[in-house]
């Protein structure tokens, strides 16, 4: 199930070209280890020039459980 609705979220962003381009869970040759890889990356060479670093860190890992996968798949259906 939860491929599924990951498909279809990702097939309807991509249609409406609503991910940002550096956007890596779920996209095609990006992984969160790929995004791991860049934001180390930018991180060692803002400390380098003396740049402040900020991040803010989300987890969407238990939203599925949290949300009822019928109701998730009407309102994907609904476009709501």
């Amino acid at each position: 199930m939860k491929y599924i609705i990951c498909s279809a979220v990702m097939n309807h962003a991509d249609q409406h070209n609503i991910l940002h381009p550096l956007q890596h869970g779920s996209c095609p040759q990006r992984s969160c280890e790929t995004q791991l890889l860049e934001m180390i990356s930018d991180i060692v060479t803002n400390m380098q020039q003396g740049i402040q670093t900020d991040l803010c860190m989300l987890d969407f890992s238990k939203t599925f459980d949290k949300v009822g996968h019928s109701r998730l798949v009407e309102k994907l259906k609904c476009g709501t």
